[in-house]
């Protein structure tokens, strides 16, 4: 089954027109439906109109589909930015946060940096139509290491540090910390928007940085507090001291998405 929809080429201070947000809503809620009841292939084709482009990202399960509608409608990383130059995301996953950004800014260089090698040769496939967009597989980290991390079981959401409750399999990788990743991309300019899901590693990413301040005015992405018990999001702004930093609660005051400016 494909799924074809417009979706509005530009995002507002207010995401999406009403109408257009329940009708995709709703259309992604069929879909999910027909996943569920229906199909049992391995993967299924998205297709979406974004941007005058045609999107068709390759999906697994409802987890998937879930990103696609807190990216492209819930304005996730909508940066508010007119233009951008250089993109960096740090766990790219199956490449739906790439997509979203090589679309709202084509001219930018997008590094998409993916630890796991089941989920990277997946961003290859959904990003292959996009020039714009480099792929790295390694993991970030606070130091450079060989690093082992846990998948989580049964489901495509981001390897991490440390095992969780039932944790599936394992792989080791080569991990950076972010002045080191940063030198070897040779990015030199400044990094418009650092977008990171590192599941539970963005504290030691930032607290090892000597460059982000610097280098990194926007940054966007996940904060793990049952990486860290005992910790909290007074402890994770500390880290982030040249920074305004705002957060939104997603599951049981545990994860949050965070949004940090640089103060002027």
């Amino acid at each position: 089954m494909f799924l074809y929809y417009n979706l509005p080429s530009k995002l507002g201070e207010n995401g999406f027109v009403g109408e257009k947000k329940i009708l995709l809503a709703v259309k992604l809620i069929i879909y999910a439906l027909y996943i569920k009841v229906t199909v049992r292939k391995k993967f299924f084709n998205l297709n979406l109109y974004f941007r005058s482009r045609r999107l068709n990202i390759e999906i697994q399960d409802l987890i998937e589909l879930h990103l696609v509608y807190d990216i492209f409608l819930g304005g996730e990383y909508d940066m508010n930015l007119s233009n951008a130059n250089m993109v960096l995301d740090i766990g790219s996953n199956i490449g739906i946060s790439a997509i979203y950004f090589a679309c709202m800014y084509p001219n930018a260089r997008i590094c998409a940096i993916e630890p796991d090698p089941t989920l990277f040769e997946r961003l290859k496939r959904n990003t292959v139509n996009f020039k714009n967009v480099e792929l790295y597989q390694c993991a970030v980290g606070g130091r450079n290491e060989t690093l082992r991390l846990y998948r989580y079981p049964g489901s495509t959401l981001g390897a991490s540090i440390k095992a969780r409750k039932n944790s599936g399999d394992f792989f080791d990788v080569s991990s950076y910390d972010l002045d080191t990743l940063m030198a070897k991309l040779k990015i030199k300019k400044v990094i418009d928007i650092l977008k990171i899901d590192a599941e539970g590693s963005e504290w030691d990413i930032f607290s090892s940085s000597n460059w982000l301040a610097s280098m990194a005015p926007l940054i966007v992405g996940e904060l793990h507090l049952e990486f860290r018990p005992g910790s909290n999001i007074d402890d994770f702004s500390s880290i982030l001291k040249e920074y305004e930093v705002n957060y939104t609660t997603l599951t049981l005051n545990k994860m949050y998405i965070f949004r940090a400016v640089k103060k002027v």
